[in-house]
């Protein structure tokens, strides 16, 4: 985790995302060859080097399903789907993860971490995803 502290739209640019809210549950470049969607740290499973993430049936489902940062990642998560499935991703680790609404303590993004969806229902915005952090992309600032 990196010592600098980044404002969620910084760290959408940083990773290739064109983001204009900074609320945003996710972000892609205008010519969508790049998805960032971002991740609570206590709601993925990170030994460090695999990430895996799980929403299907989550306890919170029928709290997000139909916020506006759902349908926004829904929209970007179809597009991931029906491509390469690849997307980068924003962590965040909140100030009190019992809190709602949720703050974020931290931010960054995870520059070596590619995330591919795995399952995804487009209904829901309800995902499945796993990735690998590798050391040939550039390190966190």
């Amino acid at each position: 985790m990196p010592s600098r502290k980044w404002r969620a739209l910084d760290a959408f640019n940083h990773l290739g995302a064109d983001a204009r809210d900074k609320f945003a549950w996710s972000a892609q470049s205008d010519d969508r060859t790049v998805t960032v969607i971002t991740l609570w740290t206590d709601q993925i499973v990170d030994d460090g080097t695999t990430v895996t993430a799980d929403f299907f049936d989550h306890a919170e489902l029928a709290v997000w399903v139909g916020m506006r940062g759902n349908r926004t990642r829904i929209r970007h998560l179809e597009h991931v789907w029906a491509g390469s499935r690849e997307f980068r991703v924003m962590m965040i680790e909140a100030r009190d993860p019992k809190a709602d609404p949720r703050s974020a303590k931290k931010r960054w993004p995870d520059e070596r971490l590619r995330m591919t969806l795995l399952a995804f229902d487009p209904h829901t915005g309800e995902f499945r995803a796993e990735g690998r952090r590798s050391n040939d992309w550039p390190q966190p600032r």
